[in-house]
């Protein structure tokens, strides 16, 4: 396929290239929005509609947008529609990848505190970073229980033993629900499935002695 033949198929009629997310006004004009915006463009609209489903007006829709692409994971969204995921799940797959980008993120920033060297313009982007990858991801699916301790662990680092604490319950509150589901992970074929009884077991301790910790 030659150049010419690859950019007319990428073509976006009427393509948005100026209205910027936050001045959509209704989830119509959203759904408008990702279909003329690169590179949303390229993601199932079945995918655009479970995340407008999620977010509606939710101010964190517009940091989820912003966030999504300066970090570049649009490009992942899209590979979840070509590899025929059903949309039903594609919420928790995506704050899976929140949740991972995040944890990375979070990293860095320990490792900027305690190198001692601390670059205050760049810790502030790579903190800024870390929150909002792992708030839109407990938002996507409020489940997504490594996202709660990272982010009581960022809360912690600038001693908000209070906002620590709140995330801290909120992990413990996921953990209970997902035990009370009596989901039968030990039926499933995926090894990371089959485990997350043990993985859900582990992710509270770790949430206990944080509580303890921040309290």
């Amino acid at each position: 396929m030659g150049l010419f033949s690859i950019l007319k198929q990428d073509k976006i009629e009427n393509e948005n290239k100026s209205k910027p997310f936050h001045k959509n006004v209704n989830n119509a004009e959203r759904k408008d929005w990702f279909s003329r915006t690169r590179p949303w463009h390229k993601i199932d609209p079945r995918i655009i509609d479970a995340l407008i489903a999620k977010y509606n007006d939710d101010p964190m829709f517009e940091v989820f947008v912003i966030t999504s692409m300066e970090n570049g994971l649009v490009k992942e969204y899209e590979d979840i529609g070509l590899k025929g995921i059903d949309p039903g799940v594609a919420c928790s797959i995506i704050s899976g990848i929140l949740s991972k980008h995040g944890t990375n993120a979070s990293a860095q920033v320990g490792n900027i505190f305690s190198s001692g060297n601390i670059n205050e313009k760049k810790l502030s982007k790579i903190y800024g970073d870390a929150l909002n990858l792992l708030e839109s991801s407990i938002i996507l699916d409020s489940n997504q229980i490594n996202s709660y301790i990272q982010l009581a662990g960022l809360k912690g680092m600038l001693n908000k033993n209070d906002e620590a604490l709140r995330f801290v319950q909120q992990g413990l509150m996921a953990i209970n629900r997902i035990k009370e589901s009596k989901a039968p992970f030990h039926k499933s074929n995926i090894p990371e499935i089959q485990n997350a009884a043990q993985l859900l077991d582990n992710s509270e301790e770790i949430l206990l002695a944080l509580e303890k910790d921040f309290s």
